[in-house]
């Protein structure tokens, strides 16, 4: 397996060459060594140098000269987040490294209606899974709550969500109950959403949004695939994708 991924600011890169890792300033490697953990899952690579991996264990955080800052860190790692009901879903890392967005799912199974409760104001019911898109810091004990829905264990589509770099806007697709997917696009300052609309009858490819609000959506819808392209003025393009 090979990977390569660089931080926003083309200045630190983090690379998987089959058992190792290695972590480099511009074209200076400064650490290498072998894969702590396996899967070693990178996320992303923060402008300050930090680099940020993930395990079934948790996600760890190693700063430029890969000493571990988070191993893991403490309330996301999988032990806390059984104790909750819980498990991590996506997880995306900010240009300069301080902060993360990620989303929170909680099973109805397993965990009393008592403990949901305090979790959500919205009660779930069995067959369903609270999904919650949370913003914390790297090195903050708290957590801010952004977004919150509910979807059924027996739909085939549950909730997708993309984030911009600088982690002003994102695109949010969740099922409805007429077999459709609702697509909004929010700003995450004001907690502004700017469009929604709903596409009958689709399977979700990709979720993209950018530093200007415009999100792209890659999907197969009666057995084509096509991209619809949404700006923040509502106005939207179809694409249909070439034949291969």
């Amino acid at each position: 397996m090979s990977i390569l991924v660089g931080s926003p600011n083309s200045r630190y890169y983090a690379g998987v060459l089959g058992d190792r890792v290695f972590f480099s300033k511009e074209d200076v490697v400064l650490w290498e060594r072998e894969v702590p953990f396996k899967p070693f899952d990178v996320l992303g690579v923060g402008g300050n140098g930090h680099l940020f991996a993930r395990s079934p264990e948790g996600i760890f955080v190693y700063d430029s000269q890969g000493a571990a800052l988070h191993a893991p860190i403490a309330r996301y790692t999988r032990e806390a987040l059984a104790q909750a009901g819980a498990e991590a879903g996506p997880v995306k890392v900010s240009a300069d490294g301080r902060t993360l967005c990620l989303e929170r799912a909680t099973l109805r199974t397993g965990v009393s209606q008592k403990l949901l409760e305090l979790l959500s104001s919205n009660k779930v019911q069995p067959n369903e899974v609270l999904h919650e898109i949370v913003f914390a810091g790297v090195f903050e004990e708290s957590e801010k709550q952004f977004y919150r829905c509910k979807s059924s264990t027996r739909s085939a589509h549950r909730l997708m969500w993309n984030i911009s770099i600088d982690f002003n806007w994102i695109v949010l697709a969740e099922a409805e109950k007429n077999d459709s997917v609702r697509f909004s696009v929010a700003h995450v300052q004001s907690q502004t959403i700017y469009h929604e609309f709903a596409i009958p009858r689709l399977k979700i490819r990709s979720l993209l949004v950018n530093r200007d609000g415009t999100a792209l959506v890659d999907a197969v819808q009666n057995g084509e695939r096509g991209i619809v392209i949404v700006n923040t003025e509502s106005e939207k393009f179809h694409v249909t994708a070439p034949s291969m």
